[in-house]
């Protein structure tokens, strides 16, 4: 694109940040001429990524994220999260795989469309 002297322009960046919370810092390089010699000028970019749930699958959970820290003298604590089908469709739900030497998921149903179910772990205590 060319612009004139004085026009200004708007540019759009994307990233995809993964399921890794927390700051980041890109850069993106424009390049440009000035009196004919090009030029480059560095824009930082810096954000702070928060979980958040995925518009675009059809089962929604909350909360989004669960923390499965425990400090030391304290009991390990049971999670429980809901899940909710956005759909239209009936899903079964079953767990695949998790880490058992963390926890253990009690999360095998059906989920109507429109309709919620909770969902529990038992976190282990450290061997």
């Amino acid at each position: 694109m060319e612009l004139a002297i004085g026009d200004s322009t708007e540019l759009i960046v994307s990233y995809t940040s993964g399921l890794t919370p927390g700051r980041v810092n890109k850069y993106a390089n424009v390049t440009f001429k000035e009196d004919t010699i090009p030029q480059v000028q560095k824009i930082d970019l810096h954000a702070l990524i928060v979980p958040q749930e995925d518009t675009t699958f059809p089962i929604r959970t909350y909360p989004t994220f669960l923390d499965f820290s425990v400090r030391q003298g304290e009991k390990p604590q049971e999670q429980k999260f809901t899940l909710k089908d956005v759909d239209i469709l009936e899903y079964k739900i079953k767990v695949v795989d998790y880490p058992k030497e963390f926890f253990k998921i009690k999360a095998d149903k059906s989920l109507k469309p429109g309709c919620r179910d909770k969902a529990e772990t038992d976190q282990r205590t450290s061997s």
